[in-house]
């Protein structure tokens, strides 16, 4: 072999060997950042709050989903998970609801500020409730469930029949933040919510459809969501080193959602400013859970929910079209293929609205549905996040 040949060959080698070692390197500081974020047993990697399982093995829970026949959908997937999720998340504790004292001395003002003023009908020992004089809207609440309920017949109410919203977009969240106030349903994950606001069109068919446009609304639904802690970071000096060129992860907040994916804890129906809740306030529905203790428990990764959910154990809790009947039932609807947006998916919780004990982390899934007969239909999936011990 030539002198040339075997130098070429060495330099070959040198290449080789250092772009092995720049891979190499890059990989294993990128590896203990995403390690430190999410699933390793290594603590000293870690970032987030160690588990703690104080509530030991957490029981399992159904969330309802939407029926769609004898449908054998396939799945796919757009885009990828995002690598920012942690491997732990808060479990709450929400206390069995009972008679609670403190707020049976002013359930009588919540139900003044919606305009029942007269004292309420007693049904057993815990069921009240409250008619209007022209008997169009009726306020229920349960002193043991802590269940409250609105209900108007909108096409008897006078206020109702003249609907029309005169507030603008951006101040009806600053006032659904005040009238969950206003009716003394200030509890834990009210203190920065967020929201959802669908204004609803009455068409000529006497379906109310949802439109984009505040003008054409006569109603609007307004869903308050709790947001609590789903995972912070450890103390400063328990955190592994950030190296040149990472970023470290942030504390983060989980939305609260219920069996339906568009409302929140609190959910209600309104129309003018809504400055006036006895007159602008038609539907009302509210469960004021007690939350009380936290336990951290590790999660599992969006990957691996997804996964699930294509084998059938997640909760398809939206299949809508822009057409839909806000009010009505939607019909059965056959599904040819779901199609998931990864960079949609969020990390939140779920609050059960038959008390389980627990409000849990889940992965939550945005995409769109393929119908058997050619139309197509945004998608929602609720899947458990907790990572169970077998």
């Amino acid at each position: 072999m030539s002198l040339y040949s075997s130098s070429n060959n060495a330099r070959k080698f040198l290449i080789g060997f250092l772009v092995f070692a720049v891979v190499i390197i890059f990989f294993d500081n990128f590896g203990t950042i995403q390690r430190g974020i999410g699933g390793t047993t290594d603590e000293a990697s870690r970032f987030y709050m160690k588990s703690n399982r104080i509530f030991n093995d957490l029981p399992e829970f159904d969330i309802p989903s939407i029926n769609i026949g004898s449908s054998n959908p396939q799945y796919s997937i757009t885009s990828t998970f995002s690598n920012t999720f942690p491997d732990v998340s808060y479990v709450y504790q929400v206390l069995k609801p009972r008679e609670n004292f403190q707020f049976l001395a002013t359930f009588e003002d919540t139900a003044a500020n919606l305009g029942f003023e007269e004292e309420p009908q007693i049904f057993g020992p815990n069921d009240y409730r409250w008619q209007s004089a022209d008997r169009t809207k009726t306020l229920r609440y349960n002193s043991v469930t802590q269940v409250w309920s609105l209900e108007t017949d909108l096409s008897a109410n006078s206020d109702a029949k003249v609907a029309d919203l005169t507030g603008d977009a951006s101040s009806y969240q600053t006032r659904l933040a005040q009238l969950v106030r206003t009716l003394n349903f200030g509890s834990t994950g009210f203190t920065s919510p967020q929201f959802d606001l669908k204004f609803l069109d009455l068409n000529a068919a006497g379906e109310y459809i949802v439109t984009s446009t505040i003008d054409d609304a006569e109603f609007a639904a307004g869903s308050v969501y709790r947001v609590l802690d789903q995972a912070t970071l450890k103390p400063q000096n328990e955190r592994p080193a950030v190296r040149p060129g990472q970023t470290a992860p942030l504390d983060l907040k989980g939305k609260v959602y219920t069996s339906d994916s568009t409302n929140g804890s609190f959910k209600t129906l309104f129309s003018y400013n809504l400055s006036n809740p006895a007159k602008d306030v038609f539907r009302i529905n509210f469960i004021n859970f007690e939350y009380t203790l936290t336990g951290v428990y590790q999660i599992i990764t969006p990957e691996e929910g997804f996964s699930r959910v294509q084998s059938g154990e997640g909760a398809l809790v939206a299949l809508s079209t822009s057409t839909d009947d806000y009010f009505a039932t939607a019909p059965l609807r056959e599904v040819r293929r779901f199609q998931i947006d990864a960079r949609r998916t969020e990390l939140a919780f779920y609050e059960p609205q038959e008390w389980v004990g627990f409000t849990y982390p889940i992965y939550v899934y945005y995409g769109t549905a393929e119908l058997t007969d050619g139309s197509l239909a945004n998608a929602v999936f609720f899947m458990d996040a907790i990572k169970r011990v077998n």
